[in-house]
């Protein structure tokens, strides 16, 4: 079954629990905005001075959540959302976590990880640590606030297991001003395609120069079934005028381990 879900706007407090799973130095669940320490929920600016979000990616009033670093705040706390979901990144392909983040604050050099965790074997960074210092969409104290997207394509990473978690790790800074650690997180959103789906949608037939000029093709990767990668070509035969006659065209494969071997011809109905 295709992966849809989202995206979560995060547009209360209810809303956020009912779809995430919050944990932070000081215990579990979303908290009200401005409890310091703690994941919160808030639809505004914060209260630390001209740092952190100031309102959701959708503009004042909207909601997101936050790590609200203020006093009793320390280095290298933790806070997490996983998804309150498991998902099959068997049966999926191009399995993909999409984010937004606000990282607003001189000294925010706090930084954003997206884990996976299949069957339970424990947590495992994927892909890119967003935010820290050299983050090129960070926000000068007093600055306007950015949300910048943020997706990782964790099948292309590897991840295959049909009961895989997902979460947002955010880590504050290991010195410096750590009150200037609100990092936003919104719009969260998973997508994912089943194994056995060939997307064609859009493409751009063209003759890549190793066929005669009567000849055009698009060829695509993707995964079937059972996991092997296989190459598929879509070859259509021009007229004489240099149309393509829909009735005239032929789907084709290789497998990966073919190399450069010709193509199979897929029987058409």
């Amino acid at each position: 079954m295709t992966i849809a879900l989202g995206p979560y706007t995060l547009d209360s407090l209810a809303n956020a629990e009912s779809n995430f799973n919050f944990s932070d130095p000081l215990g579990t669940g979303l908290q009200v905005e401005n409890t310091a320490r703690r994941f919160c929920w808030h639809d505004a600016g914060t209260t630390s001075s001209n740092v952190g979000p100031t309102s959701g990616a959708g503009g004042s009033p909207d909601g997101y959540v936050y790590t609200e670093a203020s006093n009793p705040g320390a280095q290298d706390d933790e806070f997490t959302m996983e998804l309150d979901q498991t998902l099959d990144c068997e049966a999926n392909t191009d399995v993909t976590i999409l984010f937004k983040t606000n990282q607003r604050g001189t000294d925010n050099d706090a930084t954003c990880q997206l884990q996976s965790n299949e069957n339970a074997a424990g947590w495992v960074d994927r892909g890119t640590l967003f935010g820290g210092s050299g983050d090129s969409d960070k926000v000068a104290t007093g600055g306007t606030q950015i949300w910048s997207q943020r997706s990782i394509d964790i099948s292309a990473l590897g991840v295959s297991h049909a009961s895989t978690r997902v979460r947002i790790l955010i880590t504050l800074n290991s010195a410096g001003n750590i009150w200037n650690c609100d990092y936003g997180i919104d719009e969260v959103e998973v997508t994912g395609v089943t194994a056995s789906q060939i997307e064609q949608e859009g493409y751009r037939f063209y003759n890549d120069g190793t066929e005669s000029g009567s000849t055009v093709r698009q060829n695509q990767d993707t995964v079937d079934t059972i996991g092997k990668e296989i190459t598929f070509q879509l070859r259509v035969l021009l007229d004489a005028d240099g149309d393509p006659p829909s009735e005239q065209f032929q789907l084709e494969y290789k497998e990966a381990s073919d190399g450069s071997g010709e193509y199979r011809k897929v029987p058409l109905t």
